[in-house]
């Protein structure tokens, strides 16, 4: 169980990255601050600028953070209908 959590957890985000790199062309700073965005981890967007010292990671944080939020936002109540 521990095991097929950790694969769906991880399995969009690889495919996400690889997407981007290789079909959308993307550069990394775009890439991983589309996909920190889009999972709406502000904590993430911390840390990785901390640690480059750099906020250009934000540039490409904010629009995916938005479309997130409203995703996440309207998808629920559409889901629990579905399942009902």
């Amino acid at each position: 169980m521990l095991l097929l959590g950790a694969v769906i957890t991880l399995l969009p985000h690889i495919a996400s990255m690889y997407f981007g790199k290789y079909v959308l062309k993307l550069t990394t700073v775009e890439n991983i601050g589309g996909l920190i965005g889009a999972g709406t981890k502000t904590a993430s967007l911390n840390a990785i600028t901390d640690e480059t010292g750099s906020s250009i990671f934000s540039l490409t944080f904010t629009p995916a953070f938005a479309i997130g939020n409203i995703l996440l936002t309207s998808m629920g109540p559409i889901m629990i209908t579905l399942l009902q």
